[in-house]
């Protein structure tokens, strides 16, 4: 059984899992693409795009987060195509 405070993704493209250190993807100053992910489960945001990053999240089942599925800040942008987002604390996504 998993504690509820571990946060974990994993990728279908890699077969990879993995726990976050630090409970949430964090992309900053990034140019980059994260594709088809399990991210759930996290203490805050479970992806959150900042410092000017421009990022596109394609495919992505984000969920069960104490905060926002996606929080996206300090000037950042992303394209968002085909993400699952439900059952997060503060919603979906927070721009």
């Amino acid at each position: 059984m998993m504690a509820e405070t571990e946060a974990f993704a994993s990728s279908t493209k890699e077969e990879v899992k993995f726990s976050l250190q630090f409970r949430l993807i964090h992309m900053f100053y990034l140019l980059g693409l994260l594709e088809e992910n399990e991210i759930y489960r996290n203490a805050q945001a479970g992806v959150l795009i900042s410092t000017e990053s421009h990022t596109t999240l394609r495919r992505n089942r984000i969920y069960e987060g104490k905060a926002a599925g996606i929080e996206i800040t300090n000037n950042a942008t992303a394209t968002l195509e085909g993400n699952h987002l439900f059952r997060n604390k503060f919603g979906g996504k927070i721009a």
